[in-house]
């Protein structure tokens, strides 16, 4: 008999999003781009355009932060 195990379901999700806006134009420099096409925090957290919320920022209520709930990107 397998072991069971318990799995948790939540109503809200977090979206992440890259540094740079994708481009479909593909290019050598546009392919090699981490900071286009990975949301990984370590890469991205000293590219200039990459934002963290502060304390005052509303997290249900972000629009331009590199994570974001998707309640904020739904509505």
């Amino acid at each position: 008999m397998a072991d069971s195990f318990i799995v948790y379901l939540h109503d809200e999700g977090i979206a992440r999003f890259c540094a740079e806006d994708y481009s479909d134009n593909f290019s050598a420099k546009n392919f090699k781009n981490n900071y286009m096409h990975l949301t990984n925090y370590t890469l991205n957290k000293d590219h200039p355009n990459f934002k963290l919320p502060d304390d005052s920022t509303d997290i249900f209520d972000i629009n331009d932060c590199h994570k974001r709930t998707l309640t904020s990107i739904y509505i």
